[in-house]
């Protein structure tokens, strides 16, 4: 017994010197500076009062879930979209640029649902564009954070999603905007609002659903957690616009830019969950709810190819 005692003395004593070598440069780094200098962490990073380590980095670690995401066109911004916060990230170093707080009046998300595209660059990496509720657009600097409010008036009943988590009648969730800048499509619960960069209106696309998204529903799908919404995209080249509403969730209609005017009709094997334009304009590639990517032509709807992901666990 006297020697198990010995070697469980033994082995204590070694965990103990080991504990403290490996906690000894904590100890340095955690030195109070002088001369009211900021405590940073190893990559040089403000830690926060009275911490003396970071473990892992506050780089590209978002406070809250990130709703939705941009990159710049120069690639050199990361704008991201939270559920309290929006925030812009150096892309070559993974550093915050800056942050603002998200109310009432700037963008209101439900999470993941159908119909969110809650932020949009043109051509310029200087600038991009969000939806704010009830009627408004913001324009913020990608630099700065500041942001230009425009007001949109228009004569769509201004519909809630008929879920809570959808926030303010008539918010929109969805945006998009031309490469040249000048036309911006809104998009949300009421139906789509296609204007010029200044607020004015150019042509509305209702959204009339006959009844609430239903508690049934959401259970078979929870991307209907959102409600009801719209969706709408330009291509390339600014002359054209798919959308789709929520009263027809499986037909993407591809209408004239300037005055709404239908084209074709994309019919759709399962509900939307995004779509792009191809960079030259001729094909319109979405994902469907049915865990599929397809190919439609973008000038006679047809579907050109669809390719189903299949899931073996959940």
């Amino acid at each position: 017994m006297r020697f198990d005692h010995f070697w469980i003395r033994a082995r204590t004593a070694a965990w103990l010197v080991s504990l403290a070598v490996s906690c000894w440069p904590v100890a340095t780094w955690g030195q109070e500076p002088r001369h009211n200098d900021v405590v940073v962490d190893e990559l040089g990073d403000p830690l926060p009062a009275h911490a003396s380590w970071r473990f892992g980095t506050t780089r590209f670690r978002h406070p809250s879930p990130v709703v939705e995401l941009a990159l710049s066109p120069d690639n050199e911004t990361l704008i991201t979209v939270g559920q309290f916060e929006v925030m812009a990230w150096d892309m070559q170093t993974g550093k915050s640029r800056w942050r603002t707080l998200i109310d009432g009046g700037r963008t209101q998300l439900p999470g993941v649902a159908y119909g969110i595209r809650a932020i949009a660059f043109g051509s310029s990496s200087d600038y991009f564009y969000s939806a704010s509720p009830p009627n408004e657009l913001l324009n913020w600097n990608t630099l700065t954070g500041k942001e230009e409010r425009f007001s949109i008036v228009h004569e769509l009943p201004l519909l809630s999603s008929n879920r809570p988590l959808n926030g303010l009648p008539g918010s929109s969730r969805s945006i998009d905007v031309t490469q040249d800048g000048q036309k911006l499509a809104l998009a949300g619960a009421h139906g789509v609002v296609i204007c010029k960069a200044t607020g004015t209106v150019l042509f509305t696309i209702p959204n009339s659903p006959t009844g609430a998204v239903q508690p049934a529903e959401i259970s078979q799908d929870r991307l209907l957690a959102g409600g009801h919404s719209s969706l709408a995209v330009f291509s390339p080249d600014g002359l054209r616009l798919a959308v789709i509403t929520s009263d027809t969730p499986k037909q993407i209609r591809i209408v004239d830019a300037g005055t709404g005017a239908l084209i074709c009709n994309a019919d759709l094997g399962q509900r939307l969950v995004r779509m792009i334009f191809s960079p030259d304009g001729t094909k319109l590639v979405t994902t469907e709810r049915d865990c599929s990517i397809s190919q439609y032509d973008a000038f006679t709807g047809q579907r050109i190819w669809q390719h189903v992901i299949e899931f073996q666990d959940g």
